[in-house]
């Protein structure tokens, strides 16, 4: 009698474990979902690009992005783009010829990601371009003194400062 006890309260643990977990899934995902545009002048001139990466969706989640260009032309909502496996995305050279502020919006069923960009990859060649806060208009500047140094030397200080986006322009300012 005291084995059979034994086995039936052993069952009703399991069983009880098993509804448990079967109501908890799948998991709650732990991250939000992101959405990440970074510069790309790869294609300069004559473009001003971006690229974009979304992360922590749920594995093959289906979005419509919407691009809005520097110059007032809209690409999208498109259609057929979906989440990898692992709930992942990413796209580059994606541009315009006309330099400024491209944003991107990212609809799925789970809400709305918007996030917005300046491009310029004509980057200044001589301090005057850096002056009257012309600085702010090339999106990769701390301020004006960080523009006059670029110019003052031809962008090697890009070099020295990787992952501020500077490293990526350099090679575009004219040699003397």
């Amino acid at each position: 009698m005291k084995g059979r006890r034994m086995r039936m309260r052993l069952v009703v643990a399991m069983v009880t474990m098993l509804i448990g977990g079967a109501l908890a899934w799948p998991p709650a995902s732990t991250a939000a979902p992101t959405l990440s545009l970074t510069r790309d002048c790869s294609g300069y001139p004559p473009f001003h690009e971006i690229g974009f990466s979304l992360s922590g969706f749920p594995p093959t989640t289906p979005f419509f992005p919407t691009l809005y260009l520097p110059d007032g032309g809209i690409i999208g909502p498109a259609t057929g783009f979906s989440t990898d496996a692992h709930g992942n995305y990413s796209l580059t050279g994606v541009g315009s010829e006309v330099p400024g502020t491209f944003t991107l919006t990212i609809d799925w069923a789970g809400g709305t990601l918007v996030q917005s960009i300046n491009v310029n990859c004509a980057l200044p060649t001589i301090a005057d371009q850096c002056k009257n806060a012309r600085w702010r208009t090339y999106g990769v500047f701390k301020n004006q003194g960080d523009c006059v140094s670029f110019v003052a030397t031809s962008g090697a200080i890009g070099a020295s400062r990787a992952g501020d986006g500077l490293t990526q322009y350099w090679a575009v300012v004219p040699e003397d």
